[in-house]
């Protein structure tokens, strides 16, 4: 048995209609939210869309690949200024949260963000 430090709910994903929706909404009201519109924006125009779920969640993304697995799932987070456990510096935090325990975390600023979470797609 693998013992995770994921949280033991259902990863409930939102449309990806309704996060495009809601992170163009966020981005008109503070542009230091730009990023996660962006973000966003990549995603969709990728191609890979439909092979990952995401949840928007206040203004942290979430996204692990579809068809979501229950109850634990591996995740890519996406943190800006705004969240709750926010950098001291502004930037943006991308981490990867794996049921094994073996995260990984990067503090960049908000204009390396669709990269950055681009990598961690490919690497984990």
């Amino acid at each position: 048995m693998v013992r995770s430090h994921i949280p033991d709910y259902d990863f409930d994903a939102n449309d990806w209609d309704a996060i495009s929706e809601r992170a163009s909404e966020l981005a008109a009201i503070d542009q230091n939210l730009r990023y996660l519109d962006q973000l966003v924006k990549s995603i969709r125009a990728s191609g890979v869309e439909h092979e990952l779920a995401a949840k928007l969640s206040m203004m942290d993304l979430r996204v692990t690949a579809a068809p979501v697995a229950t109850p634990a799932v591996e995740y890519i987070g996406v943190y800006g200024p705004a969240s709750i456990g926010s950098t001291a510096n502004g930037d943006v935090r991308v981490e990867h949260r794996s049921i094994s325990g073996r995260d990984d975390s990067i503090e960049r600023p908000a204009a390396e963000v669709v990269p950055l979470f681009w990598r961690f797609v490919r690497e984990k």
